[in-house]
């Protein structure tokens, strides 16, 4: 085992890059594909966001370890073995991670588009490198969805109904498939499995007909209610999240479900628009608002907490005291999963600073003080009374 030179790891590192920005941009050429919504377009955006600020991190930590698959086959693929310990191993390493984040900022700019930095290379990348029989096998469908719903357990992410569902979505797709190296996976194989899915019939583990027989054996039968469109996609999103940590990881060195996904048209009363500066007027300004008759304190709070803090119904109902707090002059609300409450996901827990109008005009803090006098722990408790704002906090 022979340290490598600068240039050597630099040579390396450039292939490496070549590649996977050709075999992208071939993707790209090659698609047939309706244009992304603008909401599946902001998700892939905010993925790439995600997975840069992970590789970032991983650089400032030091860390040698985070993309470890991806270390061995880039060595494996150049017939090459480094001490992991060794300066070559971990100085090539780190060049790898520099190497990826730029990738996913690549392919951040061209998902809108951007293509205006990019310079073409003296030495293009050869499609002859393309070839099945150049790369490298990698891990089976089965071992890969298996390590990647262990990581998501052991990361608290799921409950145990999110895991339950997630991994039946993936049996389907793997079962669609055929338990093969996900590396083999393609995009044309993505789209025969999207056909497929809107063939097969809703409810599929429930009804008695199709129990016993494989996916294959059901796409051969008469469906009469095949899977509604938001099924097919639901399950190809989560195929696409598979696919998305084991390319993060190293198992794979693209998404081939990125981007696939059924279109949907939706009637014009159907699309949820946000409320107009109008809407919030006539609610904001009618009788209950005005007159401070509201029933229920909910009824009075919950509208304003949702258009000064942006959190989500559930999240607000379930609101304790303590939730909300002063830290150095600066009144608190957090949003967490202690005790009995739930959030959708890990990345729902925040601490958002209370708008003055809430603290200092509506005086939200005295009124949680009041409530905690009283002998309760919700903001929003079952029993009590109606909200007259301008005798709540006195």
């Amino acid at each position: 085992m022979r340290e490598l030179t600068e240039a050597e790891i630099h040579s390396l590192i450039e292939s490496y890059v070549r590649r996977v920005l050709y075999e992208d941009e071939v993707e790209r050429v090659m698609n047939e594909e309706p244009p992304l919504s603008q909401y599946i377009r902001a998700e892939i955006l905010r993925n790439y966001e995600k997975i840069i600020a992970e590789f970032k991190q991983n650089l400032a930590d030091c860390e040698h370890d985070a993309i470890g698959a991806s270390m061995d086959r880039l060595l494996q693929k150049n017939g090459l073995t480094l001490d992991p310990q060794s300066y070559s191993y971990r100085k090539l390493y780190r060049e790898l991670l520099k190497a990826r984040i730029g990738i996913f900022e690549v392919l951040k700019k061209r998902e809108v588009g951007d293509y205006q930095d990019e310079q073409p290379s003296s030495a293009p990348f050869s499609p002859t490198l393309l070839s099945p029989a150049d790369s490298e096998p990698s891990e089976l469908f089965s071992t890969v969805m298996q390590k990647y719903i262990a990581e998501q357990e052991r990361g608290g992410k799921w409950t145990e109904k999110s895991k339950l569902e997630v991994s039946k979505s993936l049996e389907l797709i793997m079962n669609l498939l055929g338990d093969i190296p996900v590396n083999s996976i393609t995009r044309a194989m993505m789209n025969d499995c999207k056909e497929n899915l809107l063939k097969l019939p809703t409810n599929m583990g429930k009804m008695p007909q199709y129990r016993g027989k494989t996916v294959q054996e059901i796409l051969q039968m008469d469906i009469e209610k095949p899977m509604s469109v938001s099924n097919v996609n639901k399950q190809l999103d989560r195929a696409s999240s598979l696919f998305n940590w084991a390319r993060i990881n190293g198992f794979m060195d693209r998404n081939p479900a990125e981007r696939i996904q059924v279109s949907v048209k939706t009637r014009e009363d159907e699309d949820r628009n946000a409320f107009s500066k109008g809407d919030l007027d006539k609610l904001f300004s009618s009788p209950s608002y005005l007159e401070c008759t509201h029933r229920q304190s909910y009824q009075f709070w919950i509208p304003i907490l949702g258009l000064f803090t942006g959190a989500r119904l559930d999240e607000l109902c379930q609101l304790h005291l303590d939730d909300i707090r002063d830290e150095e002059g600066v009144w608190l609300l957090d949003i967490n999963d202690k005790d009995e409450k739930k959030l959708k996901n890990k990345s729902s827990r925040r601490v958002i600073p209370l708008h003055p109008f809430l603290a200092h005009e509506l005086k939200l803090p005295q009124y949680a003080e009041k409530l905690r006098a009283q002998g309760h722990d919700r903001l929003f408790p079952v029993s009590a009374p109606g909200v007259n704002v301008s005798k709540s906090a006195e």
